[in-house]
């Protein structure tokens, strides 16, 4: 704005704001449609308006609806609402349809962390790959990691679940990473022997899932894995069948349990 296109009104000892001295000097844009505000005459009744407009109440609740409106919108307690729209209680079909459809109205979406909160649970199970995942989704460059992160994801959101993908860093300081996050459950794929990252996982109470048969020692809650041994017999049995004689058996690092049990297989079945 150049100055040439301003007006200067100086006021002495009247000011239109309370928070600046009573010598001012007002710049405005005066054309022959506006006229400043401060020439208009105000009554008392007048500046209370002004003031409420102007000035935001402290306090004031967003325009995000919560679940006191549903239940003032739909004509029900807050209880009905929460129970209506997490399938709980015992409600007529045609209350829990409406109090839906009220809900759909308002735009009203729970909170996730007043759900934790009344729940205990966070909806979020984490995942990690501590035999490749030094750094967060370095295991996806292995085709068998990739899809089980994939497969994981596509169960977890089936059942209502978030997957959170985290690193395997945590196996120098596993509290730094893993106490931070809110997790129902884990799942950790091919674990190795003694896994600091299970035992942390497991002292905080949570249940730990082990892709992959894991060390004895580790008290896991469950675990799923393929029948290495099963699999590396019948491709040695087909080998021979075909005319080889001299197989060889080509393995990863000696701390993944399926090249133990893939190895000793292979070995016993030399040793025919």
């Amino acid at each position: 704005m150049r100055i040439s296109s301003l007006q200067y009104k100086a006021f002495d000892g009247v000011s239109p704001c309370r928070n600046v001295t009573s010598q001012v000097c007002i710049c405005t844009r005066r054309t022959h449609l506006t006229d400043p505000y401060y020439r208009q005459p105000m009554t008392a009744a007048g500046k209370q308006q002004v003031s409420r407009a102007e000035t935001p109440r402290r306090g004031k609740r967003s325009g995000r609806p919560g679940i006191r409106d549903v239940a003032a919108a739909a004509g029900v307690s807050i209880t009905t609402v929460s129970d209506a729209l997490n399938g709980k209680g015992r409600l007529p079909d045609i209350t829990r349809h409406h109090v839906r459809e009220v809900a759909e109205q308002l735009g009203y979406r729970p909170s996730a962390a007043a759900r934790t909160l009344r729940t205990g649970k966070s909806g979020l199970i984490g995942l990690t790959v501590t035999t490749y995942g030094d750094e967060p989704f370095t295991f996806t460059e292995f085709a068998y990691f990739a899809e089980m992160a994939r497969a994981a994801t596509s169960a977890a959101l089936d059942r209502g679940y978030a997957l959170v993908i985290l690193p395997a860093t945590s196996r120098l300081s596993p509290v730094d990473v893993w106490s931070n996050v809110a997790l129902d459950g884990t799942v950790v794929v091919d674990p190795a022997d003694h896994d600091p990252v299970v035992a942390e996982l497991v002292r905080q109470g949570l249940p730990v899932v082990s892709d992959g048969r894991p060390d004895g020692t580790l008290p896991v809650t469950a675990w799923v894995d393929n029948d290495h041994e099963a699999a590396v017999l019948g491709i040695l049995d087909h080998l021979a069948d075909s005319g080889a004689r001299r197989i060889g058996l080509l393995t990863g690092t000696t701390t993944d349990t399926y090249t133990r049990l893939s190895t000793t297989a292979y070995l016993d079945w030399c040793r025919r």
